[in-house]
C-alpha cells in the first residue's frame, strides 16, 4: 500500500463523450484539484482542494461547475487519519476487510499548464467528504463519500442525473461494519514516507491504551 497524499496520483473512473457515445475511461489523476480556469503559469497547491465537502460543494465556485458534468470515482486501498493521544497526533489506517477496494465519490478538472515543452493537460481530482459514521468518528469527525456497489458507481457516473438527486441516493455516511481500522507508526504521518509498514498495525504502548477505557 501507498502513503498517498496531494500532489500524488491516483486511478480515477470517469465518463467521457466520444463522438456522441459516453465511455468509461480509467485514468490516473493528480490528488488536488486544480481549477480549469487557473493560469497556466500558476505554482499549483494540491493541498488547498484535495477535499471537497459534500454539504457545500454545489456552492463553491470550484466545484459545483463540475457536480454534474465532471463526477468521477477515485480508488484507494486505504486512508489515514489522525487522532490525539497522549498529546500526540495517532495516525490510523481506515480500510475495507478482505481487501475490497475503497471507492470514492470525486470530482475532476483539467487545467492546461505551461511547461518546457508547451501546454500540457493535467487531470486533477478531489474527492468528497461526509460526516463520519459512528464507527469511525471515534478516530476522525468525518469520512470519504463511498460508492460501496456497482449499481452507485453506475448512477455517480451518469451525468444525466443531477447531482441533488444521486447525491440522496448515496448512504453518507457509509455505515457498513467493514470499513475498519488500525493504528499505524507515527512515521505514516510525513507524506514522503514510503515503505512495506505503511499499512501495518502497531501495539499502542499501555499509556495510549488507557485513553480507551
Amino acid at each position: 500500500m501507498e502513503n498517498l497524499s496531494p500532489s500524488k496520483a491516483v486511478p480515477v473512473l470517469y465518463q467521457e463523450n466520444t463522438h456522441g457515445k459516453w465511455e468509461r475511461v480509467l485514468r490516473s489523476m493528480t490528488w488536488g484539484l486544480i481549477p480549469s480556469f487557473t493560469d497556466a503559469n500558476t505554482i499549483p497547491d494540491f493541498f488547498k482542494m484535495h477535499n471537497a465537502r459534500v454539504e457545500s460543494i454545489h456552492d463553491k465556485p470550484s466545484f459545483k461547475r463540475l457536480v454534474n458534468r465532471r463526477r468521477c470515482v477515485v480508488f484507494i486501498d486505504g486512508y489515514y487519519e489522525w487522532r490525539s493521544e497522549a498529546g500526540e497526533k495517532q495516525p490510523y489506517l481506515m480500510y475495507f476487510q478482505h481487501d475490497r477496494p475503497i471507492a470514492v465519490a470525486g470530482v475532476y478538472d483539467i487545467w492546461h499548464q505551461q511547461t518546457p515543452d508547451g501546454l500540457q493537460s493535467r487531470y486533477t481530482c478531489s474527492m468528497i467528504t461526509g460526516p463520519a459514521n459512528s464507527h469511525i468518528s471515534k478516530i476522525h469527525t468525518r469520512q470519504p463519500v463511498l460508492l460501496s456497489t456497482e449499481h452507485l458507481i453506475e448512477n455517480w457516473l451518469n451525468y444525466e442525473i443531477p447531482f441533488q438527486t444521486i447525491i440522496k441516493l448515496v448512504p453518507v455516511p457509509y455505515s457498513g461494519s467493514d470499513l475498519i481500522y488500525h493504528p499505524v507508526h507515527p512515521r505514516m504521518s510525513k507524506g514522503t514516507y514510503q515503505g512495506m509498514d505503511c499499512s501495518a498495525p502497531i501495539q499502542l504502548t499501555s499509556k495510549i491504551i488507557s485513553l480507551f477505557r
